[in-house]
């Protein structure tokens, strides 16, 4: 009877340990870093190509969790904005050199290099949800680099990517006014002023041009809720990334009743 009742308590222990609920700023992770630079360039020198990677390992948490969160890490890691999703480092490695030596045969008197840099942070979060994001950066030649910026979030209870669009209520009038009124203030454009005057160029995606409008590309932080506009989604190239931020409190209310 003894060995039944503490087997017992033994499953049920490790029951509760399984269903426990990790918070964001409780886990546990260490950054890992790459360099690979072509030919053996030094990457610190004006014309040398190579890719640098930056991005959290997650470990010693649940070992589910943590096979979880970083199988989604490589997901957005290994995705190029302008080039789809590579199977794996190597081969976004060995898409940049390529690119850079077809490059080279065209133009084989250029001394510009070409950059590839992808780094993922840990932003924050609030409770069960994980908030990161992405920042690749590169160039290939031209006047400038491109930077898009990509911010995830994650039910860490549920082992779930959040729907920006199933979590949020992201076309809500009331939480677009809100938004526009804290752009306004943020980027110092008068009540008065259009947002098409004042340099910004909301179209399509259902709303009449020029309308204010929020998109998907938002994280949790600080009790805050941030949304980030890349280059060139809303403004000239000169604007850079044009943010949004409401409290968290605030947000609630336009939440989606099912969580997800």
């Amino acid at each position: 009877m003894k060995i039944v009742l503490f087997l017992l308590s033994f499953c049920l222990m490790l029951s509760c340990q399984t269903k426990k609920t990790i918070s964001f700023n409780t886990l546990k992770h260490t950054e890992r870093k790459a360099l690979f630079c072509y030919k053996n360039c030094q990457a610190d020198s004006i014309n040398c190509t190579y890719l640098r990677l930056s991005y959290p390992y997650f470990d010693k948490n649940n070992q589910e969790l943590d096979s979880f969160l970083n199988h989604q890490i490589q997901q957005v890691l290994l995705q190029r904005p302008d080039s789809g999703q590579f199977i794996s480092i190597d081969a976004m490695r060995d898409s940049l050199f390529k690119e850079y030596e077809a490059f080279k045969k065209d133009i084989p008197d250029s001394e510009l290099p070409f950059t590839e840099e992808i780094s993922i942070t840990v932003e924050g979060g609030k409770d069960s949800l994980l908030s990161l994001e992405c920042l690749h950066y590169y160039y290939q030649g031209g006047a400038h680099g491109s930077t898009v910026i990509k911010r995830r979030m994650f039910d860490l209870a549920k082992r779930e990517v959040l729907t920006p669009h199933h979590w949020i209520q992201l076309k809500n009038p009331d939480l677009l006014t809100l938004a526009a009124k804290a752009f306004r203030a943020y980027q110092e454009i008068p009540d008065s002023m259009s947002f098409t005057d004042a340099g910004y160029f909301w179209e399509a995606d259902g709303y009449a041009d020029g309308e204010f409008r929020l998109n998907d590309n938002f994280l949790i932080k600080n009790d805050s809720v941030m949304w980030l506009y890349n280059q060139y989604e809303i403004a000239a190239y000169a604007a850079g990334t044009p943010e949004v931020k409401l409290p968290l409190q605030q947000v609630l209310p336009y939440l989606n009743k099912n969580g997800k």
